[in-house]
């Protein structure tokens, strides 16, 4: 078993993990046990041992790892058990695998269009279940519900169409043909009318934003009227999807906001979850490290004092529908912090990339809807895991596994 044998393995392994993880559940976490144990045998067997100083990527994620960790360990034995550690640990090395794993700009592209390939079967599945009435909203297999799901496709959107707008010729991707080329904008379209029919607005007011900062960076007429005509045509063709795709309920949700100034039965949940989270990290008695990840199931709104009372009784809790709360509740500020250095970190990159002209190739965008979409999307609901986290992680990989060419 050679070095170079196991960095293949390990490629093969995260193209197999980018094409599973919206479609299938056991396939994507043998695949992510496989990475871990090829990861941790090239860098131990084959890799000089060292005490060097991480760099600033490595030192965030082992930040990430160790809120995790200490979170779980305090709070152990919980509800949660080992599940947010194990999410963060697969998370981490993830990022690693691709940042640290010397990848060619080819096979960079490759993992790139595997990410696609998955997306595109997850969308044809989650269609025909729809058609055939086992799924009540367009969903991916193996992604989340619906608003989580369309995190993941917003995310793998923005990169496609960085893809499609930048090129790969600067990464020395060549041949770049006419039809590749096409191949990428038609499946920029193809991912624009799947989140539309998905049709969360979290998820389409994250993708528009990160539109409107690549707008406001490029300064472009023509970006701008070209994306939202993009949008409006999108629009009017879910439209006409037959109406077992639910697709018209972001026009209904939106027109009823603006006529009766009423929110509905899922905005006042959303904004019970934020006092109830709010409320446990200000009287829950463990603001450091938190409750512990995935743990915010344990909470008991009766034992909690509100200033006016909830809106409904809940028996059973999920998340605070805000990522950043999610993540102060669950694990405190010290996971808190981590989680916005990371964010932070990867945004400040992205920024001095555009300042000096450098490095604005497809990964630069990828990075740009990783750490935009789930952010801006989890302000109004999913916390930091599951598979848009993993796929966030992935692109962060990409990015700055591009940095170091």
């Amino acid at each position: 078993m050679t070095k170079k044998w196991l960095e293949n393995a390990e490629f093969v392994l995260l193209c197999f993990l980018a094409v599973m993880l919206p479609i299938l559940e056991a396939p994507k976490n043998l695949a992510l046990v496989l990475i871990l144990i090829v990861w941790l045998t090239r860098w131990l067997v084959f890799k000089p041992y060292n005490l060097r100083r991480p760099d600033a990527l490595e030192f965030t994620l082992l930040w990430l790892l160790l809120a995790a960790a200490v979170s779980t360990a305090i709070n152990w034995p919980s509800l949660g058990q080992f599940k947010g550690l194990k999410d963060t640990l697969f998370s981490v090395i993830v990022c690693l695998a691709v940042s640290r794993g010397n990848l060619s700009a080819r096979r960079r592209y490759l993992l790139a269009a595997m990410v696609a390939f998955g997306v595109f079967i997850g969308l044809v599945w989650a269609g025909i279940d729809v058609l055939l009435g086992t799924r009540r909203y367009l969903e991916f297999n193996s992604a989340g519900v619906v608003t989580q799901s369309s995190i993941y496709l917003g995310v793998a959107l923005v990169m496609s169409f960085g893809i499609a707008f930048a090129g790969t010729s600067r990464d020395a991707v060549v041949p770049e043909s006419g039809l590749q080329r096409t191949l990428w904008w038609f499946a920029t379209v193809v991912m624009l009318l799947g989140l539309i029919a998905m049709a969360s607005r979290g998820a389409i007011l994250a993708v528009a934003t990160v539109c409107f900062i690549i707008f406001l960076l490029h300064r472009s007429l023509k970006v701008l009227l070209g994306g939202l005509f993009a949008f409006v045509i999108a629009f009017s063709i879910t439209q006409m999807l037959p109406s077992k795709f639910n697709s018209a309920r972001f026009l209904e949700k939106t027109h009823q906001l603006a006529q009766t100034g009423q929110i509905d039965l899922n905005d006042s949940v959303r904004l019970d979850m934020w006092r109830i989270g709010i409320a446990q990290f200000a009287q829950g008695g463990s603001p450091i490290f938190g409750i512990g990840p995935r743990n915010f199931q344990t909470i008991t709104p009766s034992k909690l004092a509100f200033d006016t009372p909830l809106t409904y009784n809940y028996d059973r809790l999920d998340h605070a529908h805000n990522l950043f709360i999610t993540k102060l509740v669950e694990e405190g500020i010290f996971g808190l912090a981590a989680l916005l250095l990371l964010l932070g970190q990867v945004s400040v990159s992205l920024f001095r990339d555009w300042r000096t002209g450098k490095r604005l190739n497809w990964q630069w965008y990828g990075a740009l809807g990783a750490v935009g979409v789930p952010s801006v999307a989890g302000l109004f609901n999913t916390p930091w895991y599951r598979e848009h986290a993993l796929l966030a992680m992935l692109l962060f990989g990409l990015y700055f596994s591009s940095r170091s060419d």
